[in-house]
Order: structure tokens, then sequence, then C-alpha cells
């Protein structure tokens, strides 16, 4: 039987309490989706363990073990490929629509979004800041003409986006923390082995040279090459605002235009958020939310594992 939605992330026994709490959300606020299978792709040798583990299983998460590649995964961020693309392996002629989401973050209300429109490919977000990213109505910068050049992007495939809290107009720009493919297509699969021919490329250092925010971003960039060559404009449909809210960078947003609580969102990542003095300051302190995921940590821990 073909599973219309299926939703997948990657985790290390540091990060459960993050996989717990993603995972608990699905099931909790996800609505008519709720009970979508959940795969939490973990490396070999670092898997989940323990009482966290448990709670996994009772929520009818599949843990699916993959091979660590030590040297790979030193490079930043370089697990989101290699995780993405072997989840898209086991969904492909299984899954209608795979969803690939950062660990860190939850899901508030139900996401029917996730259900592709019927002819589209792919469902993306843009970047949260433009950063690195070419300002639209400019030549691209030198690095984004090398990144058009490694992947043979002609002029016709490049269109307008504005990065989602900084509001700027500039170049595709893709955002690696929640895709939704179709797994026939092989976009994941793509992005790893690009990410894995162009990663380590002399081309890049003197970029990681200027400035090594290069590197940290280069998953996401390889990623927006990746789907430029691999499906037409017109088989992207761009996700509502409300997914993938920045929480993190909440206090970006202009007067006004961030959520005043987490339950007028509909995914969201926390990243280093709580790591920060006087976060919750920035919302409601009736937020439920925020109330529901203080329960959990309440009862199993450090949400960053310390």
């Amino acid at each position: 039987m073909t599973e219309k939605l299926v939703i997948t992330f990657f985790s290390t026994h540091q990060t459960r309490i993050q996989a717990l709490v993603m995972a608990r959300s699905i099931r909790e606020f996800g609505g008519s989706l709720a009970d979508s299978p959940i795969w939490i792709t973990t490396p070999e040798g670092n898997e989940i363990t323990g009482a966290i583990k448990a709670e996994l299983l009772n929520l009818g998460v599949t843990l699916i073990s993959i091979p660590n590649e030590p040297v790979i995964f030193q490079f930043p961020y370089s697990s989101k490929p290699l995780a993405a693309a072997a989840a898209e392996e086991l969904a492909d002629g299984k899954v209608e629509n795979l969803v690939w989401i950062d660990c860190d973050g939850l899901i508030a209300s139900p996401p029917s979004a996730f259900l592709l429109q019927e002819g589209k490919t792919l469902g993306y977000r843009p970047t949260d800041i433009r950063n690195i990213g070419a300002p639209w109505g400019e030549e691209p910068t030198p690095f984004w003409k090398e990144i058009y050049q490694c992947f043979d992007i002609p002029p016709e495939k490049i269109f307008q986006m504005t990065s989602v809290t900084d509001n700027l107009s500039m170049h595709p720009y893709f955002n690696a923390g929640l895709l939704v493919v179709r797994p026939e297509a092989g976009i994941l699969r793509q992005w790893k082995a690009d990410f894995l021919n162009h990663y380590n490329a002399p081309v890049w250092q003197p970029f990681y040279e200027q400035n090594q925010v290069y590197k940290w971003l280069l998953h996401q960039v390889l990623l927006t090459g990746t789907i430029l060559k691999t499906i037409p404009n017109n088989a992207m449909q761009c996700l509502p605002e409300g997914y993938n809210y920045p929480i993190t960078l909440h206090h970006k947003f202009q007067s006004g235009e961030g959520v005043k609580t987490l339950d007028q969102i509909t995914t969201g990542r926390i990243d280093y958020l709580l790591g920060e003095k006087n976060w919750r300051d920035a919302f409601e302190i009736n937020d439920p939310v925020l109330n529901w995921l203080d329960e959990i940590l309440n009862k199993f821990g450090d949400y960053y594992g310390n």
C-alpha cells in the first residue's frame, strides 16, 4: 500500500530530546495527518537509545540506521543531504509525499500543505535571511556565478524570491530545513550526489577564507543548484507562511510581523533559541505550544542534551 505522507528527519543520541519533541508534536498537533508514519534516520554507532527510544517507539516512530560517514560528517550540515537521500531511497515507490524536516523544531498545527498539489514535485520555503543569497535585480555575485556554472543553470531558470524575516528580494535560495518531495523525482538523492561531488571542491576555498558562512551554508546553496537543475519551475510549490517559521529568529521580524503565540504557526524551527537569555519574553506567557514544550522538557531534560 502506498502511504500518502511520511515525515522524516535526522537525529543522533545527543539530539534525542529534539527528536521526541518533533515526533510528539506531529502526533498531538498534526490533525488529520497526525498518524502519518514518522521515520528518524540515525548514524550507526550514535543511535537513539534508552528511555527516549522507548518513547519514540511508543509513538509508532520507525528508527532507521544509516552508515556513519565520519569524514563527511565533519563538514557542516553534511548529515542533511545524506540522511534525506537515505529516506527518499526507502520511500521511492511507496510514498506519495515525503517531508524532510529539521529535527530541532516542532509542528504546531495541521500541516495540510504537506500534501502537494497535483503536478507539483517539490514543496519549499525560501531561506530565512538573504545573507549570502544573490540580491534580485543585480548581477549574480561571484559565488553564485560559480554555482550557476557548476550546475549549468540557464538564466531562464532564475526567478525572484523573498527572504522570510528580512523581507529582501533575491535569486532562488531554498531553505534546507523543510522540503516536501515526490520521492520518484529523486531530488534528495540528487542533492546528496551533488553535495558529495562539490562540497570539497577547491573553487570554494577562497570563499571559505573570505567568510566561514559560505562553508556553513554550502549544503543549502548546493540544494538550490540541485533543485534548479533537476525540476522545472512550474513543478515547484512555495509552502504558505507559517511553515518552517524561524522561531529562533523571531526577534528579526519587523514589528507586528512575527507571531504572538506559536499556535499561530504550522511548523517552526527552535534551533538555538532555548539557550538565549530571556528568550521567553518574546512570546505571550500563556503560549499553549510553549507550555506543552515545557512539560516535555520538565519530564525528559534539556533540549540540547546537556
